[in-house]
């Protein structure tokens, strides 16, 4: 014989309505996954008993839960459980991809399958009198200077002065 008492929490009942949907989101779902074959008529069934019981049990008394609230988390958990559970349909392509022994053959990663192009600073300027702009300074690209992260030129020496942060030495 099963002791009620061995599967019952000791603690107390939820006091207020994000405990009471933990509550109820917690058993639902643990005893969702007990159903053979979970269609959506019988998680509606399974989450009406599991609501029901735990007014009965006056569970959520203290949670300050109302019954229009109830209502929506009812069809939000099923919502939610219809889709964890829901069947893929079989599509006639996937049934080529088996061998003749019965085994899937595994999918080649997409990553093998895609070219990629180098980009960054790796990529050169085709002519010598292209000029690079930024908001702060233009720089010649025959001179080669490059930008640290702060956007002053790197070999220019920055040195304190009284002009406003936004200002750079040319």
């Amino acid at each position: 014989m099963v002791l009620e008492g061995e599967f019952r929490y000791p603690g107390p009942k939820p006091n207020s309505k994000e405990t009471g949907i933990l509550m109820l989101a917690d058993s639902c779902e643990a005893a969702s996954r007990s159903l053979e074959s979970p269609t959506h008529k019988r998680l509606e069934s399974l989450i009406d008993s599991i609501f029901d019981r735990r007014i009965q049990d006056g569970q959520l008394d203290d949670s300050d839960l109302t019954f229009r609230e109830l209502d929506q988390i009812k069809d939000t958990f099923l919502s939610m459980l219809v889709g964890m559970y829901h069947v893929r349909v079989k599509y006639p392509d996937q049934e080529k991809a088996s061998t003749e022994d019965g085994v899937d053959q595994e999918a080649e990663p997409i990553s093998s399958t895609l070219e990629t192009k180098p980009t960054g600073v790796e990529e050169t300027l085709d002519s010598e009198t292209s000029a690079v702009t930024d908001d702060t300074a233009t720089i010649d690209s025959a001179e080669r200077r490059t930008l640290d992260p702060t956007g002053v030129v790197a070999d220019q020496p920055v040195e304190p002065s009284s002009t406003s942060s936004g200002d750079l030495p040319r």
